[in-house]
């Protein structure tokens, strides 16, 4: 953090002094007793500090472009997060915060088409707590049963509005061994590739 601020810091006097080091040279250049060596090291200088200010410009830029929160990261398309058996991936650039040490939620960079929160069951009757609470947001619903992996996966789906926009509801339930998560998705209803891409169920499992 201080490192960053660091250059954020240097990249302001980098732009301050390449004004006033710009204008002390045209000054000197109207001067007739300047020689031309001299006029030729100055523009020598300002072009090396104009070349490090231009290298440190987008760094800096890059670095700022996303809060600095060390509970978030962005996922580039095709990073994964794991966890024990779960794998989760983003159709496009993602911002992923950790809400805790067992819940995550993860939204685009871009527009706010999409949203999915998950999270890990580890208390002892928490899953059957879990499963009632379902039942009670997705009443008259029975979940698809799954098995893949070695693993079961309890699918729940609903249509919902939000805003005027129609919502697809997702909602998985995935058991292994001893461990399970839950995953919460809403997106568009419009939105086909969407459906497609969160709608696989085989999507979320890791992969011998």
């Amino acid at each position: 953090m201080i490192f960053l601020q660091l250059l954020f810091l240097l990249r302001r006097l980098l732009f301050s002094l390449s004004s006033i080091l710009i204008s002390f040279s045209r000054s000197l250049i109207r001067i007739p007793s300047v020689s031309m060596i001299r006029e030729n090291s100055i523009f020598t200088f300002l072009s090396a500090f104009a070349l490090l200010y231009l290298i440190l410009f987008p760094v800096t830029g890059a670095l700022f472009a996303v809060p600095l929160d060390p509970d978030q990261k962005v996922y580039q398309p095709g990073e994964l997060f794991q966890e024990n058996f779960l794998k989760i991936d983003f159709p496009e650039k993602a911002l992923v915060r950790t809400e805790s040490r067992k819940r995550w939620r993860a939204v685009p960079l871009k527009d706010r088409a999409w949203l999915v929160i998950w999270r890990k069951l580890d208390r002892t009757g928490e899953e059957q707590t879990g499963i009632q609470a379902l039942e009670a947001v997705f009443p008259n619903h029975s979940p698809e049963k799954i098995k893949l992996e070695n693993a079961e996966i309890l699918q729940w789906t609903k249509e919902d509005n939000s805003g005027g926009n129609p919502l697809q509801i997702l909602f998985y339930l995935i058991r292994k061994g001893d461990e399970a998560y839950t995953i919460y998705i809403a997106f568009y209803k419009e939105r086909a590739d969407l459906k497609e891409w969160f709608g696989n169920p085989s999507r979320y499992l890791k992969t011998k």
